[in-house]
């Protein structure tokens, strides 16, 4: 069994204690954690950590508002008997439960720690709790640009903050449960998609990334920055977070194509391309 002082431990052999961890996990890949997720988050958060996990909502999306080039939504083939099934658009409230179960149980453990924040993309927000918290989320609850949501305003704060000592952290998961490569793209000069979602019984429009299916035909490549290591059952990937964005943005730039998934699908094929365009 697994236990929070062995959790600890792995922090403190890897020097990443008071540090920002984008946490991307699997707490099925641990085995048997003594006190299950609540042992992991507080193992970083008693180590000075602050703590990054997606926390998306899928089930905000409606239909979609404009349209424009390269932004991988074909209006003609959503038929009008499966809106519902396409477009929940269940408004996004900020509740604790709204977040999509693909998620994992270790970012919906983390929605219930009273001093979580959580950022406002009603698609792809982030929860942020540690000592960094205030400045990785700084200006992300006002902060609204021709009416989108940045879906990466989190990693924006921490690739531009030089004193900020992160990581990129894959417990359990692969590449393809990166998302900051989704930054990566935006760094090489690739655009989000936008798209459109109900917040607060509202429709805003957001943007939201790529087809991530693709994205373990990077690994590879990043193979230099990575550290390896396991807690228990759990195979752990440790990558600093700016070395890993600069590369990642590099390959990218210098090889279009290469993480198209193996279907070739609209937002892979959208995104090889440069992403959206607005007309």
């Amino acid at each position: 069994m697994i236990t929070k002082k062995q959790i600890i431990n792995f922090i403190y052999k890897n020097n990443i204690q008071d540090s920002v961890v984008c946490l991307h996990s699997s707490l099925k890949s641990f085995g048997k954690v003594e006190n299950g997720a609540k042992d992991i988050i507080d193992a970083f958060l008693e180590s000075g950590c602050t703590l990054v996990c997606p926390a998306f909502f899928y089930d905000s999306a409606t239909l979609p508002q404009k349209k424009y080039k390269q932004n991988a939504m074909n209006f003609e083939s959503i038929k009008s008997d499966k809106i519902s099934l396409y477009f929940p658009s269940i408004s996004y409230e900020e509740l604790p439960k709204q977040i999509d179960k693909s998620m994992g149980i270790i970012p919906r453990t983390l929605l219930t720690y009273s001093k979580t924040l959580r950022t406002k993309n009603p698609m792809n927000s982030f929860c942020v709790n540690g000592p960094k918290s205030d400045l990785i989320v700084n200006g992300n609850f006002t902060n609204i640009i021709n009416n989108v949501y940045s879906a990466h305003f989190v990693y924006k704060n921490i690739f531009h903050d030089v004193n900020l000592k992160a990581f990129i952290l894959l417990a359990g998961v692969d590449f393809t449960s990166c998302t900051p490569l989704h930054f990566a793209e935006e760094i090489s000069g690739k655009k989000p998609f936008r798209r459109w979602a109900v917040y607060h019984s509202n429709i805003v429009e957001t943007e939201q990334g790529s087809c991530s299916d693709g994205f373990e035909n990077l690994r590879p490549l990043l193979q230099d920055l990575e550290i390896k290591d396991k807690v228990g059952k759990c195979e752990i990937r440790l990558y600093e977070f700016n070395k890993f964005i600069l590369k990642s943005a590099q390959i990218i730039l210098q090889n279009p194509t290469l993480t198209i998934c193996k279907d070739f699908c609209e937002r892979c094929k959208c995104m090889a391309q440069g992403g959206f365009l607005k007309e």
